[in-house]
């Protein structure tokens, strides 16, 4: 298979580094955070200006898009979250969340969850009214990434280990020994966990049963929550593992590191099948932060050069 990478749109305005990214599948927008404060909307299918939705009081780390899209919540380097409209760009909520940088946000209808730099996994309800904060490490929780159909969260922390968190009790269910420096990065598919960090590397861990995630003590058919083992180990890139992020219709994973490239992965076989840089497809001169798919043919990266840039792939035999 010989796959393509084209560059189709570059979206410029921000004055410091992007560090946060937010896609809703199935939408014409897209929102950035970066380091300037600023929340903004763009368009990916054409060109233009961003909108400004929101200006937070410190770095944006985080973004999670609400209710459809009518809100955005933002989370600072400062420990705050900033909850907005998207239609009338007015700030609802501004909440004192964690001791330090957010950096992670994610959903669980009907609750948000959030995680950051003093270790904590926050819950909260549909109006951000805290219900529940757990001390999940002892160092930044770095990403979050709930388990589809379970009271289960993923937490990649800075103490080296992956977390698998019981978002009812509040207790660890199991720990793993993943990698040799800080994750950054996970992803899941109905098969698989990815995990991605500070050494450079991904993990692939089977298995992920999802339908039998609360069956611990299963001996016969799907194997347990508590079996989970590592596949293998792939030094990925030459720098940190920024981000990961899968695509369910192409089975590829894409990566994103501080090495300024982009790279495609079959997330089965976890073969390389492409490498995204800014001599060969015009990608991000600086550290690449983020990376989200669209669709299976396009996705959206964005970095310390202050830009966010859409790509589009192409497959022939």
């Amino acid at each position: 298979m010989n796959l393509q990478v084209t560059k189709i749109g570059h979206f410029s305005g921000h004055a410091d580094s992007i560090y946060a990214l937010a896609v809703q599948q199935g939408d014409q927008r897209f929102y950035t955070g970066s380091a300037d404060g600023m929340v903004v909307q763009w368009y990916h299918v054409g060109k233009g200006d961003g909108i400004l939705v929101m200006k937070a009081l410190s770095s944006v780390y985080s973004l999670l898009i609400l209710d459809n899209g009518k809100r955005i919540l933002a989370g600072t380097s400062k420990g705050q979250l900033h909850l907005a409209d998207v239609e009338s760009k007015t700030e609802l909520k501004l909440i004192d969340a964690h001791n330090g940088g957010i950096y992670n946000l994610q959903s669980i209808v009907p609750f948000v969850y959030s995680s950051g730099e003093d270790g904590v996994v926050a819950k909260w309800d549909a109006d951000m009214n805290l219900i529940s904060r757990w001390q999940v490490s002892q160092k930044s929780v770095r990403v979050i990434r709930p388990v589809s159909g379970t009271n289960r969260l993923i937490c990649g922390c800075s103490d080296h280990s992956i977390k698998i968190l019981d978002t009812d009790s509040g207790k660890i269910n199991q720990t793993l020994d993943a990698h040799t420096n800080s994750v950054f990065a996970l992803c899941l598919n109905s098969k698989y966990l990815f995990s991605g960090g500070r050494d450079a590397n991904i993990c692939q861990w089977f298995p992920i049963p999802i339908a039998d995630f609360d069956s611990a003590q299963s001996t016969t058919g799907a194997i347990g929550l508590h079996t989970m083992e590592l596949v293998r180990q792939i030094p990925a890139h030459t720098l940190h593992v920024n981000y990961l992020d899968y695509n369910a219709e192409n089975n590829f994973l894409l990566s994103c590191s501080m090495d300024k490239t982009i790279k495609i992965w079959d997330a089965e076989t976890m073969e390389l099948l492409k490498v995204i840089d800014h001599r060969r497809n015009e990608s991000h001169v600086n550290c690449v932060n983020k990376v989200l798919w669209i669709d299976a043919k396009h996705f959206i990266s964005c970095g310390d050069d202050r830009t966010a840039m859409k790509f589009e792939i192409s497959m022939s035999e």
